[in-house]
């Protein structure tokens, strides 16, 4: 049973002298997994993320899809195109990277470490069909919530 697609965004000229126009809406490929706490494992609740095509012109829509994470960490996205996207986690980072305290005491990803082009980012493939997990690391104070300790759906 195959799943029921969105349509990908669109960003259509019309020909205001020249109506009625015709739109055809391009059907969209799926991407889904979970997002998890490096530490603990356990899903990520609530995380607002967006997605990029990488490079931007390889997609027809090149604007940020966003969605959030459900109460265990998990997501799907229905509108993609097949070409890679790099994720972006609000409050969170890759496992990799160090975190260190600014001049206000709050702790801060540090990125100076990565000047070889191995950069930590997160990266999904529209269609693709096995689930991701993506293993963050919660930055502090920045409002993530981590999924109850137990769930009868693990």
């Amino acid at each position: 049973m195959k799943a029921a697609g969105g349509f990908v965004g669109q960003a259509v000229p019309l020909d205001w002298g020249n109506l009625p126009d015709q739109l055809v809406l391009k059907q969209g490929v799926a991407a889904s997994g979970r997002i998890v706490d490096v530490e603990t494992g356990r899903g990520i609740a609530n995380a607002s993320f967006f997605l990029f095509p990488q490079p931007s012109k390889a997609a027809s829509f090149r604007a940020a899809v966003t969605t959030k994470t459900d109460d265990q960490g998990r997501f799907s996205f229905n509108s993609l195109e097949p070409v890679n996207y790099m994720v972006h986690l609000h409050g969170a980072v890759p496992p990799r990277v160090p975190l260190v305290e600014n001049d206000r005491g709050v702790l801060e990803p540090d990125y100076t470490e990565f000047k070889d082009g191995t950069f930590p980012e997160w990266f999904i493939q529209g269609g693709e069909p096995e689930p991701y997990v993506i293993k963050a690391k919660i930055l502090p104070k920045r409002g993530l919530k981590l999924a109850p300790a137990k769930s009868s759906s693990e």
